[in-house]
């Protein structure tokens, strides 16, 4: 079965002044069909991670909504973020506040695809 694939990546830089940014690609059938790099407004790395999550995940649902055809194949948002995974589908507690409304946001985004 064909799916669509998005590849997220997040980076976080503290020192000498603080920026953040995110880039995915989308892949269908073995070629990427859009790649897509911003700048974040994160505060730490894990933030950075969720917000380049949400970013993939809107632009899922849009070409879900835009496309009669993109909804008969299987998708898949690809992180190396052990953190992201465990917590959005492995049910790990989120500790830390700043990152409570993005795993709220997140698991809406999730529900929404689904």
């Amino acid at each position: 079965m064909d799916a669509i694939l998005i590849y997220i990546q997040a980076g976080y830089r503290a020192e000498p002044d603080p920026q953040a940014c995110g880039a995915f690609a989308v892949e269908f059938r073995d070629v990427i069909q859009r790649r897509e790099t911003f700048k974040l407004d994160a505060a730490t790395c894990n933030e950075a991670i969720y917000q380049c999550f949400l970013r993939a995940a809107g632009y899922l649902t849009d070409l879900l909504s835009r496309s009669p055809e993109a909804g008969k194949y299987r998708a898949a948002i690809l992180t190396a973020s052990e953190l992201l995974v465990a917590q959005l589908s492995e049910g790990c507690q989120v500790k830390v506040d700043h990152l409570t409304p993005l795993e709220r946001q997140a698991i809406q985004d999730l529900d929404q695809l689904q």
